[in-house]
């Protein structure tokens, strides 16, 4: 979450509409088909990449599963619900593929959803992720950056280096 009501999101991956056709399965696909790997091993990591982002809600007070949102992707349903999602990687630009795989996997690597809201359309970011920043500022994000390539060579962000911030609403 970065705002009220508006979230940072992987695109493609958490959509049913990309699901199976999505960046990374064409890559499953073409391993299966150029190099070594087990057609059954390619054909089980596309088939749990199309699980990737599906929702599992639970009954309140009981802990069973509420079919109501059954099979549907997270970002489906968080814009069926209004929210608004600010890409990872910014807005989609050129080939679909390259853009994924330049823009997206890379500031997905470089930590860009993992940020720290400090308070409604204010966050905390690594500052190495220009795409998602500009996405984030032209939905009226205010941003806080900081250069993190240390913290991000091990795998945290700014979210992984705090604790519960307790605030006002």
């Amino acid at each position: 979450m970065v705002d009220r009501r508006r979230a940072i999101a992987v695109p493609l991956l958490l959509e049913a509409e990309h699901s199976g056709r999505d960046p990374l399965s064409r890559i499953a696909a073409g391993l299966a088909r150029t190099s070594p790997v087990a057609t059954e091993d390619a054909d089980e990591l596309r088939e749990n990449l199309e699980k990737v982002g599906l929702i599992r809600r639970f009954r309140a007070g009981s802990g069973e599963d509420d079919p109501v949102p059954d099979g549907i992707k997270l970002v489906d349903h968080l814009r069926d619900e209004g929210w608004e999602i600010v890409p990872l990687g910014g807005d989609r630009e050129g080939d679909e593929f390259a853009w994924f795989v330049e823009r997206v996997l890379r500031e997905l690597y470089f930590q860009a959803p993992n940020v720290v809201a400090t308070a409604p359309g204010r966050v905390i970011v690594c500052a190495e992720n220009e795409h998602t920043l500009a996405a984030l500022r032209g939905a009226g994000v205010e941003l806080r950056p900081f250069e993190a390539s240390e913290i991000v060579r091990w795998g945290g962000g700014p979210h992984c280096l705090s604790l519960p911030l307790e605030r006002d609403r």
